[in-house]
C-alpha cells in the first residue's frame, strides 16, 4: 500500500483549518456548553493547543489514508465514504458514550461531532482523489 505523502500532509492542514472555521462557526455555542470563552482559545493565546492540534491533524490525515489505501483504485467519493463512516458510525458513537457517561452537554457533543464527521469525509475526499506517485 502506497501513500502519497503529499496528499497526507495537505490533507492533515486542510483537517486543522476546516477545524479552525468550524470552531469559529460554532464558538458561541461550544463556548455555552464548555463555559470557556472563544477569547481565551482563540490565535495567539495558547500556542501548545494549535501545535498538538495541527499534529493530531496530520496523524488522523495518515490513518485515514492507509484506510482508504486499503480499497483497490479509490476515488473521491469512495474516500469520502470511508470518512463519513468512520466519523458516524465509529467516531460519534463511541465519543456520545464518553460524554454520556461525563454528562457533557449534547450541544458540545454536536459540535465536536459535527467537525469530526465534516473534516473526515472532506479528506476522505482529497485522499481517494489524490493518487500515489508511482
Amino acid at each position: 500500500m502506497r501513500l502519497n505523502y503529499l496528499a497526507v500532509a495537505t490533507t492533515g492542514i486542510v483537517l486543522f483549518l476546516i477545524g479552525g472555521v468550524w470552531y469559529m462557526l460554532f464558538s458561541r455555542q461550544w463556548s455555552a456548553a464548555t463555559g470557556i470563552a472563544a477569547s481565551q482559545v482563540g490565535p495567539g493565546k495558547n500556542a501548545y493547543v494549535y501545535v498538538v492540534a495541527l499534529a493530531a491533524a496530520l496523524l488522523a490525515a495518515y490513518a485515514l489514508a492507509r484506510i482508504i489505501a486499503w480499497r483497490a483504485h479509490p476515488s473521491a467519493g469512495d474516500g469520502a465514504m470511508i470518512g463519513i463512516l468512520l466519523g458516524v458510525l465509529i467516531f460519534a458513537p463511541l465519543t456520545l458514550m464518553d460524554y454520556g457517561f461525563e454528562r457533557r452537554p449534547l450541544a458540545l457533543f454536536l459540535v465536536n461531532a459535527g467537525y469530526v464527521v465534516v473534516a473526515l469525509t472532506a479528506g476522505g475526499a482529497i485522499l481517494g482523489a489524490w493518487r500515489p506517485r508511482r
